[in-house]
């Protein structure tokens, strides 16, 4: 089990914390994985947007599925 500490003021609120290095490393790893997912779906989304230029209008599920890497 980890050991996470905080740092108080006089008045007893946290300032800061200290965590046990890998957690810490899993908090980036998890932070710059969701990164690169946000900057995939941006990417597919700027694809469908350019795909869907001057073609017919779409219904929301379609547009959905096409986000999501369908067909």
């Amino acid at each position: 089990m980890s050991e996470i500490q905080y740092i108080v003021d006089a008045q007893g609120n946290r300032t800061a914390v200290i965590l046990p290095i890998d957690e810490y490393e899993e908090l980036i790893a998890e932070r710059q994985e969701s990164a690169e997912e946000e900057a995939d779906l941006d990417r597919r989304l700027g694809l469908a947007m350019r795909e869907a230029e001057g073609s017919p209008e779409v219904s929301e599920s379609e547009v959905m599925e096409l986000l999501r890497g369908g067909s």
